[in-house]
């Protein structure tokens, strides 16, 4: 009786075993892979090349100098746009922003509306049209410009300044910082 008692017991116990294998079989995971990967691209770098200068100006005067076809209006001699070039991993997709900003003398200010243009060449009328908007995106220059560079893109930057009165601005040398940020997408 001992012995069949045994037998039951190793078969109740054997059952129990393989009862409780199949139980953590049917709640066994499955798995899944994912591939990750990277692009490295080259460090954006923008280079100021020139500044914007509006030369002297009337007081009364609304001084334009025009980004897209290098012409000016009501401005001094010295007049000029401001070049700024952008360098990246040529065909990469960035995101360009700038906003605009106040030229200031005295705590008086001066409201400059900055107007932008991109060729991918480093000379202004390049039979380009490209007028990015604060905040748009566009891809970098993927090919060689006329100086020999893979990957850049040239910034003329002009714009709109509001001049006011002399009682609001009196007379004096005034000035402001234009920032162009470039990030890729």
């Amino acid at each position: 009786m001992k012995t069949n008692m045994k037998t039951k017991l190793k078969t109740i116990l054997l059952s129990v075993i393989l009862f409780m294998g199949m139980i953590g079989s049917a709640f066994a995971q499955t798995q899944a892979s994912i591939t990750s990967s990277a692009t490295i691209m080259t460090d954006i770098v923008i280079t100021a090349n020139q500044n914007i200068q509006f030369g002297n100006v009337a007081v009364s005067e609304t001084p334009i100098l025009n980004a897209l076809t290098g012409t000016h209006t009501d401005v001094g001699s010295t007049a000029q746009l401001g070049k700024l070039t952008v360098t990246g991993s040529g065909g990469g997709t960035v995101n360009v922003s700038w906003s605009n900003n106040n030229l200031t003398y005295n705590s008086k200010n001066l409201t400059f509306a900055p107007s932008v243009y991109r060729t991918a060449n480093s000379s202004l009328n390049h039979g380009e049209t490209n007028v990015p908007t604060s905040g748009g995106g566009y891809t970098i220059n993927n090919s060689t410009d006329n100086s020999g560079t893979v990957g850049a893109d040239y910034f003329w930057v002009g714009g709109t300044l509001t001049t006011g009165t002399l009682t609001d601005n009196p007379a004096g040398t005034y000035t402001g910082t234009f920032t162009l940020t470039v990030e890729y997408n």
